[in-house]
């Protein structure tokens, strides 16, 4: 777990259009390709939920809370 947040950080530090591209070979980033494969990445993300999404404020709501989804890690 402790590697996918990490590469979940070092994902946002790259503006690439989807996640995928980290381990393309022609934009491989090799810090966060060669923690984990693309594959088990993705199937970590695909069934790892923190919160509810539905508990989420409008985007014009002045509470809204743009790491709402991560809110519970970055509290611990």
């Amino acid at each position: 777990m402790a590697q996918f947040i990490g590469v979940l950080i070092m994902s946002g530090i790259y503006c690439f259009p989807d996640q995928r591209f980290f381990w393309m070979n022609t934009t491989r980033v090799e810090s966060i390709s060669s923690t984990m494969s693309r594959d088990r990445f993705l199937e970590i993300r695909k069934y790892l939920h923190v919160v509810d999404n539905s508990n989420q404020l409008d985007r014009n709501d002045p509470d809204y809370d743009r790491a709402h989804k991560v809110r519970p890690l970055l509290n611990i």
